[in-house]
């Protein structure tokens, strides 16, 4: 379990971006995710969307997804909308813990 309290199992039962992202502290702002089709098409965890802000088009409307793509390791700074984020394919690629040593100069 990730300190945020979600397992990767919640966040990858066939949900879309939005119910996935729903169940992470600040509706997943600023968090990595990605669709399995990637994964099952040889992309590991280094390719993957970090969620920038989340807009409603009209009210009752559904929701657009923005965010800035990193693909192998590589990032687009430019913010884009996320496409295909009512897919229900996403999952939540958690941020690796910091290890206790790191950080602290010797």
């Amino acid at each position: 379990m990730h300190p945020t309290g979600v397992t990767r199992t919640a966040a990858a039962a066939g949900r879309n971006l939005f119910q996935v992202a729903q169940r992470l502290p600040l509706y997943g702002l600023q968090q990595a995710f990605g669709r399995k089709m990637w994964r099952r098409n040889g992309h590991g965890d280094d390719t993957y969307w970090k969620l920038t802000r989340v807009v409603a088009r009209k009210q009752g409307s559904r929701l657009k997804a923005y965010g800035v793509l990193t693909w192998h390791g590589q990032t687009d700074p430019k913010e884009r909308e996320i496409r295909g984020s009512h897919k229900r394919e996403w999952r939540w690629i958690p941020s690796p813990l910091p290890r206790p040593d790191e950080g602290k100069g010797e």
